[in-house]
């Protein structure tokens, strides 16, 4: 009698443990890391889960009011522009983010849509690619910036 509850309470335990585990998503990032190379192209690095593990691998400070980023993801081998407001008289700006590439379409670029504060930043779509890249961005007081941005841009990478 004992052998057949102890039978029945680890098949009950079993079963309960299965459940739990299965009713739970997997982190994004298994997932994401996955995918393959192309595969990245044209998405937005925070929204796919690469710009969790990024690092910059080139920057550029014009003209003392923004900061041009090169992104590059460890976690996907992708790259993409970010453009940050940093004016020292905490004023709003419009701003874009431009990244370009040799093969088409020959870049992706993403206007602000509105003005941004201090420290806010805007992302370009990122790509995966052996290609030279190159990225620009820009803020401006006055007028949106549609882009594509041609200036200023850091080196080809």
């Amino acid at each position: 009698m004992k052998y057949k509850n102890y039978k029945v309470a680890l098949i009950l335990m079993l079963t309960i443990f299965l459940y739990a585990m299965t009713s739970f998503q997997a982190p994004k990032f298994v997932h994401w890391a996955s995918a393959s190379g192309s595969s990245w192209d044209g998405q937005f690095p925070d929204a796919s889960g690469c710009a969790v593990a990024s690092v910059t691998t080139e920057r550029i400070i014009y003209p003392a009011s923004s900061k041009v980023e090169m992104r590059h993801s460890i976690l996907c081998n992708t790259l993409w522009t970010r453009t940050t407001n940093t004016d020292s008289q905490n004023r709003s700006f419009y701003a874009n983010a431009t990244f370009k590439f040799n093969v088409s379409p020959s870049y992706y670029t993403i206007p602000s849509g509105g003005k941004i504060a201090k420290n806010q930043s805007v992302f370009s779509q990122q790509r995966y690619s052996s290609q030279p890249f190159k990225s620009c961005g820009l803020v401006n007081l006055i007028n949106p910036i549609p882009g594509p941005v041609n200036s200023p841009c850091t080196t080809n990478y």
